[in-house]
Parts: structure tokens; C-alpha cells; sequence
């Protein structure tokens, strides 16, 4: 859903170049915090940005994170719906109020449909989004606001590859988010690859002969928040956490 009048969105939280992978929220959810004096995100999305437009970001994501997208708009929807019953709106009215303050997003075999009729009109109100040849979709891009957020402001993260004790330690700020998305992203696709960037970092010395059994140590201790992976892994100073660093840490015994 865009918002009609957004407000103004917080700062990236570090500059994004195109290409790079970033947690995306839509701008309307952001609630200000008074007392951090930030700005907090029910729950994040994780894609790879790929364009800005006027200040906000246009980015893609995996079928398992649209269909979380989708599945977040019905719960906003959901949400209106019993708020405008209790103001005693039934039937037509309901409905059609309900679609100008949230779009309905449905699935279609592998295609997202969206309905925006009731705020763009029947000529272009509704809309069509299909993945691309690698299967990913770029959701309203060029349309809605979404904004690139911090993952330590999310309550949540929806990303279904990610344990969660990843999502735990993403969102705490344990571990540096740059260089765990990497390694996470190359573990998913390629177990040599994982162990290379693994070893590019600096988080285990020097692998020697099939790196694969080490790729499958380290993505498995991040996924299970195994301290002895986790300790190894640098924080946002760059520098290794260290086992007093981080205690709240998940998996810490």
C-alpha cells in the first residue's frame, strides 16, 4: 500500500550501492519511536535493491519473501477490516473504503496481482507483477514507497532461508550485516563458494583441500547461533565480537 502523504523517511542506514542486498519495509508502516528517536518496522524484507526513485528504494526478492510481502498486505488489510467494522462500516462501504486505504495483492499461478483501482482508477489501477527469468519480482517498484531500513529496528525479519537465530543476531546488531548476508547468500548457491568468502574475511584462518565440509560448519553454526562460529564473526566495527562482547547472543551457553 502507498501511502498518500509519507511521511519522511529516516536516512538509509548505510549507503547501498545497486546490486547490494538490504532489508526493504514499506515507508507507511515506519512508526516513530519517541523514546530511541528512531524509527521502528514491524517486520523487514530482505531483496537486492536496484534502482532509487525519488528517495525511495526499488528493489527484488525471491518467491518465498513476495509471497511474504502478500501475505503482510492481507494482514494490513485484515487489520482496516476490523477497525472499519468498528466504526459500524458493513458491506459495499467497507469494502470500498478498505481498498483506498490498502490495495488488494492476490496470487495468480506465479503472478502477483494487485488492485489499485479505487486510487489510480480502472486505466491503470490494476496490476500485474511476474518474475523475472531468475524468478524474482520487483514489487510496485517505481510506485510504492519502500524504504531501506535498519534490520536492528525490525521486530522481525521475514526471510524463510534464514534460521532463526540469524534473524535474532541480524536484529540485535551482534553481527556485522554486510559480511553475514554474503556469506549466507553464497551458502545458499554454492557450498565452495561459502567457504571462500568465509575465508576472504578472515573469519577462520586458511581453509586447505575441499572447502565444502567447512562451508557446511560455518552455515550451519550461524544458522544454529553456534557461539564458537558466531564469536568468529566480525562486528560492526570490523573487529572479531569476542565472546564478552555479545552474551545476549543466541546459542551462548
Amino acid at each position: 500500500m502507498a501511502a498518500q502523504n509519507p511521511p519522511h523517511s529516516p536516512p538509509p542506514p548505510r549507503p547501498l550501492r545497486i546490486g547490494e542486498e538490504g532489508i526493504f519495509a514499506g515507508d507507511w508502516a515506519l512508526t516513530y519511536d519517541p523514546a530511541t528517536g528512531r524509527h521502528r518496522v514491524p517486520v523487514g524484507f530482505p531483496g537486492l535493491l536496484i534502482d532509487w526513485w525519488n528517495g525511495f528504494a526499488v528493489w527484488s526478492c525471491n518467491r518465498a519473501v513476495a509471497e511474504a510481502v502478500v501475505a503482510d498486505q492481507q494482514c494490513l488489510r485484515d487489520q482496516i477490516t476490523r477497525t472499519l467494522t468498528g466504526q459500524g462500516l458493513t458491506g459495499t462501504a467497507l469494502r470500498a473504503e478498505l481498498d483506498v486505504q490498502a490495495a488488494s495483492m492476490v496470487w495468480d499461478g506465479a503472478d502477483i496481482i494487485v488492485d489499485e483501482t479505487s486510487q489510480h482508477g480502472p486505466a491503470d489501477g490494476v496490476s500485474r507483477i511476474s518474475p523475472d527469468q531468475r524468478g524474482r519480482y520487483v514489487i510496485c517498484g517505481w510506485r510504492w514507497t519502500w524504504a531501506l531500513v535498519d534490520p536492528a529496528d525490525c521486530d522481525r525479519i521475514a526471510d524463510p532461508c534464514r534460521g532463526p537465530a540469524v534473524t535474532r543476531c541480524l536484529s540485535r546488531g551482534h553481527v556485522d550485516n554486510d559480511l553475514l548476508a554474503r556469506v549466507i547468500h553464497a551458502a545458499r548457491g554454492d557450498a565452495d563458494n561459502t567457504a571462500a568468502v568465509w575465508e576472504m574475511d578472515n573469519l577462520g584462518g586458511r581453509s586447505t583441500g575441499d572447502p565444502t565440509p567447512l562451508a557446511r560448519k560455518v552455515i550451519a553454526g550461524v544458522d544454529d547461533g553456534d557461539p564458537a562460529i558466531l564469536d568468529a564473526l566480525p562486528g560492526p566495527s570490523g573487529r572479531r565480537a569476542g565472546r564478552g562482547v555479545h552474551p545476549g547472543c543466541p546459542g551462548r551457553r
